[in-house]
């Protein structure tokens, strides 16, 4: 028997998500891998995208750079002045300036479908509240039950929104729903798409599986780190997540040994993965 699987969910973890790129760059050799929807959330957007683009060794080669020219990940000089704290939104915006062009895009819209997960505050409640209220979630979910947590955010007006990249009309508007899907003050500026506010989307759910889940479709799960207790998506798909933590920062855009490691324990997970394959459908 073969893997079970009708579509592919990518977790979200800043830098971490290299493991992904690594791992999609060997498994993506299995058809059922190759020709399945990707659901995908924060900086994974930007890994499944260029995979499904096929530009995705030359996303990790132009990301390395640019972590390469990058020394530092907070600038307090800039206080003073109108340049940013923190590069990290002008370093991921150039990047995947220089790796989605239209012929990227064309691939993009050929394929079998990109859903990138949005979170949207209520509408009309102020940014500076916003922002405070994301960040008050973002700690609270470390601590409590996923049921009740789940109630605090909808109490709290956060909406998910899924966004299918064929329909954006060009490079620049892959690269806008990409970063939209991560933003994250303030590492990041206040985003919107299409005219209305968003924050990464990773806030609601750092394993986009809920309209999976709810298509009763079983998912291949690529996490970028273990499983904890509680997350019950675990027993209903085929999960898979690095052979030993990934413990670079998921903000370091100064740390290009830790993309080199990210991507080749991706490599070397994926490689084990194939196998089990090979073995299944062999069985």
């Amino acid at each position: 028997m073969g893997l079970e699987f009708d579509v592919i969910a990518m977790q979200g973890g800043g830098i971490r998500c290299f493991w992904q790129a690594g791992f999609l760059a060997v498994a993506g050799e299995i058809r059922r891998v190759k020709e399945a929807p990707i659901f995908s959330v924060s900086a994974a957007a930007g890994i499944a995208a260029a995979y499904a683009a096929e530009r995705l060794e030359h996303a990790v080669e132009r990301f390395r750079a640019a972590a390469c020219a990058n020394t530092r990940n907070l600038h307090w000089r800039n206080l003073l002045s109108d340049q940013p704290v923190f590069p990290h939104s002008g370093i991921y915006r150039r990047v995947l300036g220089e790796v989605f062009d239209d012929a990227a895009v064309a691939r993009l819209r050929a394929g079998p479908g990109l859903s990138v997960l949005l979170a949207r505050p209520r509408p009309g409640l102020p940014t500076a509240v916003a922002v405070g209220l994301s960040g008050v979630l973002y700690r609270a979910k470390k601590s409590m039950a996923p049921a009740r947590w789940n109630r605090l955010a909808q109490a709290a007006g956060f909406r998910t929104q899924y966004v299918d990249v064929r329909t954006c009309d060009g490079p620049d508007a892959v690269a806008q729903l990409i970063l939209a899907s991560s933003c994250t003050p303030p590492f990041t500026p206040v985003l919107t798409w299409e005219g209305r506010r968003v924050i990464d989307g990773g806030l609601l759910e750092s394993v986009p599986i809920s309209p999976i889940a709810a298509a009763g479709q079983r998912a291949l799960v690529l996490m970028t780190r273990a499983p904890r207790a509680g997350e019950s998506f675990v027993d209903a798909h085929d999960v898979v997540w690095p052979s030993r933590p990934l413990t670079v920062s998921a903000w370091d855009y100064t740390n290009p040994r830790a993309i080199d490691d990210a991507v080749a324990l991706g490599r070397h997970d994926a490689a084990a993965f194939v196998e089990r394959h090979a073995l299944r459908a062999a069985a």
